[in-house]
C-alpha cells in the first residue's frame, strides 16, 4: 500500500462518512437495509409471491454476491446501515483506483503518473450515473481494469492463477445487470486482439489456451445469474420492454457529454420539484463545474496526443470503440452508419437489453485516467524537480470535476431516508404478519417510486418488513401481462379519482387478500397520488372491510411547500374531513386464500379484461368464490368453452380490453384513446401494449366505429409524456366546439398531421377549418392541404380560423381523403417548446357532411362463438365511461356513453347505473337538481370539478361550507343572490377563509338590481391553521331589492406554486357567509330534480329511457331528512349515485345491433358513469329490480344453488409453501370436477402434480391465477 494509495482511500471514504450522517441514500435495493438475510434468502429463488402478484424475479439472483452477503455480514456485526452503505460506495471507488494501479505495474509503469491514473479513473464523473440508486451497476466499472490485467497475465503466465482471479471478478460484478458486464468485456476483448495483431506478445496459438481457461471459468462462476437470467427471459415477463425505450437512451449520449463521463439519461431528468439528483444541477449548471468537466477530458486527449508509450495504441483503441459504442444511434433522428444498424437493432426484441450503451463509458474513463497519468509522467520526467507539483495538480483537477463528492451530494436529498424507519410501520410490519399466511396483503395506494413523508426509499418499504404474500401495483409491470393489468385496472381509479368503494372487496377476495394496507405517509403531492383524505373516505364507504388497525398519528399529511398541491380537487376536500393514520390495516371479511378452489358450476366468462373485472365488481356482479374467466381465453377453443357452457356459466359483456395505446411511465394518464378495429396509429417507440390473448385481434377488443359525417385519424396527439385522450382526432368532426384535435403540446409540431375523409369521393367544394381555443398559446399559421396522397395546395391560415373558422374554397376537386398538414405556427421554430401548448382545429368541415358520432362497440368473440347458445345463460353488459384525472385539467375521453349492444336474439334487461354530478352546468342547476330553491343563485367563478363550493353555499349559514371562485381570481369577482320577489335584508359582515390556502377579500361592494353601492374597506386579518373562519365586520348595510350581487374588488392575495409550472398562481376568494343569516331564510327546500323520474339522461335506439337515482327518490319517497341529506352530500363531492329505471321497468331489446346513448354531463349536470343491463336466461321470470341489484343467477332456487356449489368446491389444506412450490391436499374425498386455483400470476412454468401425475398447463383464470380443472 503506497503513499499514493492511502491518499485514495481517504478521499473515497472520508468525504461519504461526512457526508449526512445517519442518512442513508436510495441505493439500488432498500431491502439490503431493511433485511439483508431476508433479500438473500429470497434470491434463492426464482418466483417471487411479493412483486406483481406473484413474479419470475427480475435479476435477483444477483443479490446473492456480493452486495447481498456484504450488507447481512455488516448487519451481523451490528454496523449501522449508512455507515455500511458509505463504505461500499467508497470501496466502488477505491477498488476501481487499485484496479488501475494493479494494471498498470502489468504494464510496467512506475512513478507519479500511476497515482494520478488511479485517483483519475476512480473519481470519474461516470460515477454520478448510478450513486444514487443503482451504485450495483457500478462493479463493472470497478472490475475493468482488474479484468484487462488479468487478461494480460493470463497470456503473458501459464496456468490458472489469473484466468481464475478474472473470473472471480466477473462473478462479482456481472451478477446484477449483464449489460454492463458484457460492455466492460470490450476492453479484455481489445487487450487480447491488441496482444496478438499489435504488440504480437503472443501468437494466435498461444492465446488460445489462456482464452479459453477464461472462458471456461468464466462461465462456471456465472452460470448461476446466468441460468437466472435464461429463466426469466423463458418465463418471465418482458420487463425491458415497458421501461425507457432506446430513444430516450440515445437523446442524452451525444459525444461531449460521454466525453465528460456523462450521457445517461436518467441523470438529466427534472420535474416540478427540480432536477432528479442534486449533483445533475452541478454538472448541467455550475460554470465551473461545467468548465472542469469539459477541461480534464480534453487535457487527457492532449496528453495522448503529446505522450509516446508503450501500448498506447490500445488505450486509443478502448477511448475510440468505447466512445463509438456509447454514443450509440445519437443523434436519434440522424444517426451515423453504425448508429443506423445499432438504432434498429436495440429499438426492440433482445437489442433492447444493450440499449444502455453509455454503460460502456468506463472503457473511455479508462483510457483518459491514462492518457493523464502518461501526461503527468511525461512532464516528470521532464522536470523530475516538479514531479509532485504535477501530480497533484492533475489530482485536484480530477477532485474538482467530482465536486459533488466533496460538496456533501453524493447522497441526494431527494434520494435519502433516515437509518431507521419510522417505529409505527415496524408495528405496521408485525401486525401485517400476524394475519393469516393462506392470504396476501395488497398495498394501495400506488405509487411510481416510494416518497414518504419521512424519506424516499425508491422501493416500497413493506415487502422488506413483512413475511407474506405482498401485491402492490408497479411501475413498471412485473407477473404476467394479465396480472399487471389487473393490478393496473385496480388502481387506476384510486389515481384518477373514479373509484367506487363498492368495487373493492370483492375485488380483494377474487385477489386472494386477507388485509388491505394504506400508506397514508406519502409525498402524494410528488406523483399527485390519491389525496389521503379523499381516499379515507373512499374506504370509510366500502363494505365489506373490517374495523381497521391503526399506526403512527392521524397528524396532517402536509404537502411540501415548494409543491403544495393546492389545487381544485384539494381545495374541494370538506375542511372537517378528517386526516389519516400514517398507516392503516383493513381485514378483509371473508377472505380467500391464495391457494383455493372453485366449484366447477356456475363460472362467469367475462368479456373484456382487467378493467372489465372491475367494473364488473362495480355493478356487483363479480363472486369471488366462483371461476372467472376471460372470453379471449376461452371463446376460441370449442372444447372449453362448451364446457363452461354446460357448466351454465354466467356471461358478461365489458367496453374493457380496449385498443388503445399505453404507457407505463406514471401511474396515470397511460392510457390512449380507443381506436377503430382497422385503424393502423403512427409509430410510437413509447406505447407498449400488453396483448393478454395471444393476437387474436379485434374481436376480443373493445375498438370505435366513427360513423356519419367524416373519418378522422392523426400523426398524433396530445403530448409525448402522457396521452390525453380528450385531444384525439374524431373531436375536430364531432361539431362539438369545446373540444378539438391538438398535437405536440411542449414540442415542435411541423409535419404533425389530420386526415378526414368521406365514405366516397365527391366535391366538397369548401373545407371550413377552425383552430383548437381551449388552453392554447399558439397557433397554426401555415398548412399544406394533400388530396388522396397526390394533389397539395398550400394555405395561410389566419385570424378567422380561430374565431368562427375560416372557409378554404377548393373548386372541382373530387377527392374522398385531404390531409391538412402543419407547416409552420405562430412561434415558429425554436430551441425550447417548454410551456408551449399543442394545436390542433375544433372543427374541420368538407361542404355539407354532417357531424361524426363516434360509437363504442364492446368484444364480439363471446357472444359470436356462443350463438344461440348464449339465449339459455344469463347475459348482462357492464359498461364505463372512460374518463380524465379529476386533477390533470384534461377533457374526458367520453363526454358521454354511447355504445353499441349486439344481440342475436331478443331479450329483457334490468336496465341500472351509476352517475355524477357535473358541475359545468353551473351554481342555479345544481341547486335545482339537489333541491335548493327560494331564490337563484349564481358565482362569476367556481372551483372546477365539485358541486360544494358554488355560490349558494355562501347563503346557507353554514361555517362548514363556502364559496370559492376559481384559482387565479380577478378582482371584480362575484357572488349573486336573485329573489322572485322584493326583500329587504341587513348585512354587517362576511364570513371569510383565511387560512393560507385561500386569497382574502379586502375591498368589497354590493350590487342591488344592478345598481353598485359604496366600496367596503374590510379589516385585515391573519392566517392560520386549515379551515379557519375569520368573520370581518363593517358597518350594517341595509338592502332592499330583488337581485343582490356581492363583488370583491380587491383582496390580499395567497399564492402558492402551480405544481405542473411552477410558477406562483393565486388561491381562489372565498365566501363562508354574508351577514349573520342575512340571506339564509329566504333559501328553502324544493323537489330535488334528482329525486324526479327522468327521461333525459338515457335512451335505446332513440327511444327514451326513464330512470331515477334511487338513493334521492327512496329520501323524498319516504320522508327521511337524513337520508337526503347524505345524498346530496354524495352528490356535492362528486361521489357515484345509484340509478335504475322509474317503476323497475324492464326494457325489451329486439336482435340485432342495439344503441345505447346518455346524455352528456354538461347538459343536464348529470353524467352516466356506469350503466348495466342485465338479463337472466329467458327461462326465469324477469324481476328487474332483482336482476339489477346482485349476481344474475341461472337457478329458481338459490340456496339449493348455493348449496350445489359448496358441495362442488372441497376445502383445501396448504402442507408446505414455499415461493416456487406448494404441497396441498384435500380435507376429504371428492368426487365431482371442480378448478384448483393458485392466486400467483398466471405462468407456464408452473406445474400441477396430482396422485403422481403431472396435469396439462394451467389456465388463466381470474383475471391472473393459475387455474386448472380437475
Amino acid at each position: 500500500m503506497t503513499v499514493g494509495d492511502l491518499a485514495l482511500a481517504l478521499v473515497c471514504y472520508v468525504p461519504l462518512l461526512l457526508t449526512k450522517p445517519g442518512q442513508l441514500g436510495a441505493d439500488t435495493k432498500v431491502y439490503l437495509y431493511l433485511d439483508p438475510g431476508k433479500l438473500l434468502s429470497k434470491a434463492l429463488y426464482m418466483w417471487d409471491p411479493s412483486v406483481g402478484l406473484g413474479t419470475v424475479t427480475h435479476q435477483n439472483i444477483g443479490y446473492l454476491f456480493p452486495m447481498g452477503p456484504y450488507y447481512w455480514f455488516m448487519e451481523l456485526i451490528n454496523v449501522p446501515d449508512w455507515i455500511a452503505q458509505r463504505i461500499w460506495l467508497g470501496s466502488v471507488m477505491f477498488l476501481g483506483g487499485l484496479g488501475v494501479r494493479y494494471f498498470l505495474r502489468t504494464l510496467k509503469w512506475e512513478g507519479p503518473g500511476v497515482t494520478v491514473a488511479c485517483f483519475a479513473y476512480a473519481l470519474s464523473p461516470y460515477l454520478l450515473h448510478y450513486f444514487y440508486k443503482h451504485s450495483v451497476i457500478l462493479l463493472p466499472f470497478t472490475a475493468l481494469p482488474w479484468l484487462i490485467a488479468f487478461t494480460a497475465r493470463s497470456l503473458r503466465h501459464r496456468g490458472w492463477k489469473y484466468p481464475a482471479w478474472f473470473a472471480l471478478v466477473a462473478l462479482a460484478s456481472g451478477g446484477i445487470n449483464a449489460t454492463s458486464l458484457v460492455l466492460v468485456m470490450i476492453g479484455p476483448l481489445l487487450w487480447v486482439l491488441h496482444a496478438v495483431f499489435v504488440e504480437r506478445e503472443v501468437t494466435i496459438r498461444q492465446a488460445v489456451g489462456p482464452i479459453r481457461r477464461i472462458a471456461i471459468l468464466g462461465i462456471a462462476t456465472s452460470v448461476w445469474w446466468v441460468m437466472g437470467l435464461l429463466v426469466q427471459g423463458e418465463f418471465g415477463i418482458d420487463v425491458l420492454r415497458f421501461t425507457e425505450t432506446y430513444q430516450t437512451v440515445s437523446n442524452a449520449s451525444s459525444a461531449t457529454e460521454i466525453g465528460r463521463g456523462l450521457g445517461y439519461w436518467f441523470f438529466y431528468g427534472t420535474d416540478t420539484f427540480g432536477p432528479w439528483f442534486i449533483s445533475a444541477d452541478t454538472m448541467l449548471r455550475n460554470v465551473a463545474a461545467i468548465a472542469i468537466s469539459f477541461a480534464v477530458p480534453m487535457l487527457c486527449i492532449a496528453c495522448a496526443l503529446w505522450t509516446r508509450f508503450r501500448y498506447r495504441v490500445f488505450f486509443i483503441g478502448i477511448a475510440v470503440v468505447g466512445t463509438i459504442v456509447s454514443v450509440g444511434a445519437h443523434p436519434f433522428d440522424e444517426p451515423s452508419i453504425y448508429g443506423t444498424v445499432f438504432k434498429s437493432f436495440a429499438s426492440s426484441g433482445p437489442g433492447l437489453a444493450l440499449r444502455s450503451t453509455p454503460r460502456a463509458i468506463p472503457l473511455v474513463a479508462l483510457a483518459f485516467a491514462v492518457f493523464l497519468g502518461a501526461g503527468v509522467a511525461a512532464a516528470a520526467k521532464a522536470r523530475p524537480d516538479r514531479r509532485l507539483v504535477y501530480a497533484s495538480a492533475a489530482i485536484v483537477l480530477v477532485m474538482a470535476n467530482l465536486s459533488p463528492l466533496f460538496t456533501g451530494h453524493m447522497i441526494d436529498p431527494y434520494l435519502e431516508f433516515p437509518n431507521d424507519v419510522p417505529d409505527y410501520w415496524r408495528d405496521a410490519a408485525n401486525g401485517i404478519d400476524s394475519g393469516d399466511h393462506d392470504t396476501r396483503v395488497l398495498e394501495i395506494p400506488g405509487i411510481e417510486f416510494a416518497n414518504y413523508r419521512w424519506g424516499s426509499t425508491v422501493d416500497p418499504i413493506t415487502p422488506g418488513l413483512i413475511d407474506r404474500d405482498y401485491a402492490a401495483r408497479e411501475l413498471v409491470p412485473y407477473g404476467s401481462e394479465a396480472s399487471a393489468d389487473l393490478m393496473n385496472a385496480i388502481d387506476l381509479p384510486l389515481q384518477d379519482r373514479s373509484f367506487d368503494p363498492t368495487s373493492l372487496a370483492p375485488i380483494l377476495r377474487l385477489l386472494g387478500v386477507g388485509d388491505l394496507v394504506v400508506r397514508s405517509d406519502l409525498e402524494y403531492e410528488r406523483y399527485r397520488t390519491p389525496r389521503p383524505r379523499i381516499l379515507q373516505r373512499w374506504l370509510d364507504q366500502a363494505v365489506g372491510l373490517g374495523e381497521p388497525e391503526n399506526f403512527g398519528t392521524d397528524a396532517q399529511n402536509v404537502a411540501a411547500a415548494k409543491s403544495p398541491l393546492l389545487d381544485d380537487l384539494e381545495l374541494s376536500i370538506p375542511d372537517e374531513d378528517p386526516d389519516p393514520f400514517a398507516v392503516s390495516l383493513y381485514p378483509v371479511d371473508d377472505a380467500l386464500a391464495i391457494v383455493r378452489t372453485a366449484p366447477a358450476r356456475g363460472p362467469q366468462i367475462v368479456a373484456g379484461d382487467g378493467a372489465g373485472l372491475v367494473a364488473t365488481a362495480e355493478a356487483g356482479l363479480l363472486d369471488p368464490e366462483r371461476l372467472v374467466v376471460y372470453s379471449g381465453t376461452v371463446s376460441g377453443d370449442k372444447e372449453r368453452l362448451q364446457r363452461l357452457v354446460d357448466a351454465r356459466a354466467q356471461l358478461i359483456v365489458t367496453d374493457s380490453n380496449r385498443k388503445a395505446g399505453r404507457r407505463w411511465g406514471t401511474t396515470k394518464d397511460n392510457d390512449g384513446y380507443t381506436e377503430m378495429a382497422d385503424e393502423t396509429v403512427p409509430w410510437d417507440p413509447t406505447d407498449n401494449r400488453l396483448d393478454l390473448f395471444g393476437g387474436r385481434g379485434t374481436d376480443v377488443q373493445t375498438v370505435v366505429e366513427q360513423r356519419g359525417g367524416l373519418r378522422a385519424v392523426a400523426s398524433g396527439y396530445g403530448n409525448a409524456l402522457s396521452f390525453t385522450p380528450g385531444d384525439r382526432a374524431y373531436h375536430a368532426v364531432d361539431d362539438d366546439p369545446d373540444t378539438a384535435w391538438k398535437v405536440g403540446a411542449f414540442a415542435d409540431v411541423t409535419g404533425e398531421w389530420i386526415e378526414v375523409s368521406s365514405e366516397a369521393p365527391a366535391v366538397h367544394r369548401t373545407l371550413l377549418l377552425r383552430q383548437a381555443h381551449r388552453q392554447v398559446n399558439r397557433f397554426i399559421t401555415k398548412a399544406r392541404l394533400t388530396f388522396d396522397g397526390d394533389e397539395s395546395v398550400e394555405v395561410d391560415l389566419d385570424d378567422r380560423s380561430r374565431q368562427d373558422g375560416q372557409t378554404i374554397d377548393l373548386g372541382d376537386r373530387r377527392f374522398s381523403t385531404v390531409r391538412i398538414t402543419v407547416l409552420d405556427t405562430s412561434t415558429g421554430i425554436r430551441a425550447d417548446y417548454s410551456g408551449v401548448s399543442g394545436v390542433g382545429f375544433s372543427e374541420v368541415r368538407l361542404g355539407d357532411v354532417g357531424a361524426t358520432t363516434e360509437v363504442v362497440r364492446p368484444p364480439l368473440d363471446l357472444l359470436d362463438a356462443l350463438g344461440d347458445r348464449a339465449n339459455d345463460l344469463p347475459l348482462s353488459f357492464v359498461f364505463r365511461r372512460r374518463i380524465a384525472p379529476a386533477d390533470s385539467g384534461a377533457l374526458d375521453e367520453e363526454k358521454r356513453l354511447v355504445r353499441a349492444v349486439p344481440l342475436h336474439d331478443g331479450r329483457s334487461f334490468a336496465v341500472s347505473g351509476k352517475v355524477r354530478i357535473n358541475a359545468t352546468v353551473g351554481d342555479a342547476a345544481i341547486d335545482a337538481l339537489l333541491g335548493v330553491g327560494g331564490a337563484t343563485m349564481q358565482s362569476s367563478s367556481g372551483l372546477t370539478g365539485t358541486a360544494r363550493t358554488r355560490a349558494s353555499k355562501a347563503f346557507d349559514n353554514d361555517d362548514n361550507s363556502a364559496w370559492k371562485s376559481r384559482i387565479a381570481p380577478s378582482p371584480g369577482e362575484w357572488i349573486q343572490f336573485s329573489s322572485a320577489q322584493p326583500i329587504t335584508t341587513v348585512v354587517d359582515s362576511i364570513s371569510v377563509l383565511a387560512d393560507g390556502r385561500h386569497s382574502v377579500p379586502s375591498t368589497i361592494h354590493f350590487e342591488v338590481d344592478g345598481v353598485a353601492g359604496a366600496p367596503i374597506t374590510l379589516p385585515a386579518v391573519d392566517d392560520a391553521a386549515r379551515g379557519t373562519v375569520r368573520t370581518l365586520r363593517f358597518a350594517p348595510v341595509e338592502l332592499t331589492g330583488s337581485t343582490f350581487r356581492l363583488v370583491v374588488d380587491a383582496f390580499r392575495a395567497v399564492d402558492a406554486p402551480n405544481w405542473l409550472s411552477a410558477a406562483a398562481t393565486t388561491l381562489p376568494v372565498s365566501i363562508v357567509s354574508v351577514g349573520d343569516g342575512a340571506f339564509d331564510a329566504f333559501v328553502g327546500a324544493v323537489p330535488p330534480g334528482l329525486a324526479q323520474c327522468r327521461t333525459d339522461l338515457l335512451s335505446i335506439d332513440g327511444a327514451e329511457v326513464g330512470v331515477r337515482i334511487d338513493d334521492f327518490a327512496a329520501a323524498v319517497d319516504e320522508g327521511d331528512p337524513a337520508a337526503l341529506a347524505a345524498a346530496v352530500e354524495r352528490a356535492e363531492r362528486a361521489e357515484l349515485l345509484e340509478f335504475s329505471t322509474c317503476e323497475d321497468a324492464a326494457v325489451s331489446l329486439d336482435a340485432g345491433e342495439r344503441l345505447v346513448e346518455s346524455a352528456s354531463g354538461a347538459t343536464n349536470g348529470i353524467s352516466i358513469d356506469q350503466l348495466l343491463l342485465t338479463s337472466p336466461a329467458p327461462a326465469f321470470a324477469v324481476d328487474a329490480g332483482s336482476a339489477a341489484d346482485g349476481p344474475a343467477e341461472d337457478a329458481a332456487d338459490e340456496g339449493a344453488a348455493d348449496e350445489e356449489r359448496s358441495a362442488a368446491s372441497p376445502r383445501l389444506r396448504v402442507q408446505n409453501k414455499a415461493p416456487d412450490s406448494i404441497v396441498a391436499s384435500l380435507t376429504a374425498k371428492h368426487d365431482e370436477p371442480y378448478w384448483l386455483i393458485l392466486g400467483q400470476s398466471h405462468n407456464s412454468g408452473w406445474k400441477l402434480t396430482v396422485g403422481g401425475e403431472e396435469l396439462p398447463s394451467s389456465e388463466l383464470v381470474n383475471g391472473f391465477a393459475n387455474g386448472w380443472y380437475i
